[in-house]
């Protein structure tokens, strides 16, 4: 369960009228002060999206969730295209750890999230 802001104290759960929910797998739960906590009813590993705009003088904000695969690319694997080669195995379990491919090779390597067919996420790069 959470909630977000934009700046110190501010708690925007599921009820927030600035909040689009675009996926079935977000649901409320009463936080107890009379607002709604943001849950995710689905298991596995998933990626949370978060889109913003201007509306007004105020944000907006559309909530998705969508299966995100974590990669390497690089010249350390001998692969840029985050294909198979560079895919981690995703742990079955919850306590099971995610496997890394292995690196055949030495130079740039960058882990990423990749969520299929819509973006991808640098999140370190390695040189």
């Amino acid at each position: 369960m959470f909630k977000f802001g934009t700046k110190e104290g501010e708690y925007i759960g599921f009820n927030d009228p600035r909040l689009t929910i675009a996926s079935d797998a977000f649901t409320g739960s009463d936080d107890g002060f009379g607002g709604q906590n943001i849950s995710v009813n689905v298991t596995g590993w998933y990626t949370v999206i978060m889109s913003v705009s201007i509306k007004g003088t105020d944000y907006a904000f559309t909530l998705d969730i969508a299966p995100g695969e974590v990669c390497l690319i690089g010249n350390a694997i001998g692969d840029w295209t985050f294909g198979d080669k560079g895919k981690f195995q995703a742990p079955t379990t919850a306590d099971a750890d995610f496997v890394s491919p292995v690196c055949t090779g030495g130079g740039e390597l960058r882990m990423s999230v990749k969520v299929p067919g819509r973006l991808v996420a640098y999140g370190v790069r390695y040189t």
